[in-house]
């Protein structure tokens, strides 16, 4: 379980790095919102912009993947005890063991 979080951990960082540069690169661009548009640079930095949120999008779409894959994995091993319990339980009765651990 700890390489599960170990690689969440991981995917987070990526997620958060780019979170950090789009707000960097906002602020930037209210800071000097002047200069880029005296120099024309207003399509450059929109598609940078545009950039960065395609990025955030893949990031966060790649998260959500990978969290659903780590509920699905902890559904799927809940449910599989469970019928191992329930079919330990019936080989007890039907073998007429102790039913001491089941009560």
């Amino acid at each position: 379980m700890n390489y599960f979080n170990t690689r969440a951990i991981e995917v987070r960082k990526i997620r958060h790095g780019l979170r950090t540069e789009a707000n960097k690169h906002l602020i930037k661009m209210i800071m000097s919102k002047m200069e880029i548009v005296q120099n024309q640079k207003e399509k450059r930095e929109i598609a940078y912009a545009n950039a960065i949120v395609n990025n955030q999008t893949a990031s966060n779409i790649q998260v959500g993947k990978y969290l659903r894959f780590l509920t699905f994995t902890g559904k799927l091993f809940s449910f599989g005890l469970q019928v191992f319990t329930l079919f330990y339980g019936i080989s007890l009765i039907q073998n007429g063991g102790d039913l001491g651990l089941f009560v």
